[in-house]
């Protein structure tokens, strides 16, 4: 976060503020519907295994998340050109 608010001057803009979604965000809106889409997808592409491992990867990313929330984070800034 501090690497992109000393950006935001070197580019032209002036910082009006900021906000950092909240890690359930990341849960609620995302992973856990993308989740519950590959269960609901997952036994009628068993026979194409390029499918299954678009889904295999996929799955991996919302473990990741599960294991490390922490390293997910979205921050909005709301910038004015200086």
């Amino acid at each position: 976060l501090e690497e992109k608010l000393n950006q935001i001057p070197a580019c032209g803009y002036v910082l009006l503020g900021y906000f950092e979604l909240d890690k359930d965000v990341w849960w609620d809106e995302y992973f856990g519907p993308v989740e519950r889409f590959i269960s609901s997808v997952r036994n009628e592409y068993a026979g194409d295994d390029q499918t299954l491992d678009i889904l295999k990867s996929e799955q991996m990313e919302i473990d990741n998340f599960s294991k490390y929330p922490e390293r997910y984070c979205s921050v909005f800034f709301v910038l004015r050109r200086d």
